[in-house]
């Protein structure tokens, strides 16, 4: 399989893969922020203009938002499915800010002429050679760091190869994960939870061991700075101690500042694109 990793074509953290099975099949995961919908597009044109299932970690805008504006600009993407676990909309937990923006997505939704699939714990997808297993659904009990907590996580697998998608998961659902799962987590290559600015702690990479790193992350944010400052370490992100425990635990580092990159899990060569 080919793995792409969407780079950031604003200044705003976003994630989007597009993953290309050997018999041509496409999966896609989250989608990026708006304003960035053309790199979105032009990658989806280009692997033939179908996705045949998309799954959505959870109701962020730099996750969501480049969908919603492609399909305002484009009706010619075609799409078997958006695969998602609901989460609960309780103003009595969410700020105002948090319930708008996950309410954005849930009335898009409502709206798109796409199915859309509740997924559960243990639900297992084959597409030609890759395998999608379901590791976790919305976190209904978890109300810290609330949306990025109810992120789907799965494992992409073929014979040769694996990886772990955590999308924004916190410090309370990555707890929960390794509660449940432990050294069942192992896999091949990992996508940094929360763009790699925090979310799951230490433990749970040391349990998935993974040989290559995926960072959905822009240049301000691994270099530690606001996004339009030009002088290193003026914000407190955890980004630098997230990337030295990569490089403790031997991981190869995949990042996506500037250029969409496909990493070829046969090969392990990455091109751009």
């Amino acid at each position: 399989m080919k793995i792409y990793q969407l780079t950031n074509y604003t200044h705003v953290q976003m994630m989007c893969y597009v993953i290309v099975t050997d018999g041509g099949k496409v999966i896609a995961v989250d989608g990026g922020w708006h304003g960035q919908s053309h790199e979105l597009y032009r990658i989806l044109k280009m692997v033939g203009g179908r996705v045949d299932m998309w799954f959505m970690t959870h109701p962020h805008g730099d996750h969501y938002g480049s969908i919603v504006e492609m399909f305002k600009i484009h009706n010619d993407i075609e799409v078997g499915g958006f695969w998602h676990s609901s989460m609960m909309m309780d103003k009595d937990v969410m700020t105002e800010d948090e319930y708008n923006d996950a309410k954005k997505w849930y009335d898009f939704i409502k709206k798109t002429y796409v199915p859309i699939r509740e997924l559960a714990i243990g639900d297992q997808f084959k597409l030609d050679e890759i395998t999608i297993d379901i590791l976790g659904i919305a976190n209904h009990e978890i109300t810290k760091n609330i949306i990025n907590n109810q992120s789907v996580v799965f494992k992409v697998s073929d014979d040769d190869f694996s990886m772990m998608f955590l999308g924004d998961l916190g410090v309370e659902g990555g707890e929960k994960l390794l509660n449940m799962y432990g050294d069942k987590l192992k896999s091949d290559a990992v996508q940094m939870a929360y763009h790699g600015q925090g979310g799951v702690e230490r433990d749970v990479y040391e349990h998935i061991a993974p040989a290559y790193a995926f960072w959905p992350t822009p240049d301000w944010l691994w270099e530690n700075r606001t996004e339009r400052d030009t002088v290193p370490n003026t914000r407190n992100f955890k980004t630098p101690e997230v990337i030295k425990w990569m490089e403790e635990l031997g991981a190869i580092n995949i990042t996506n500042f500037y250029e969409t990159k496909v990493f070829d899990t046969k090969t392990k060569e990455i091109t751009i694109v």
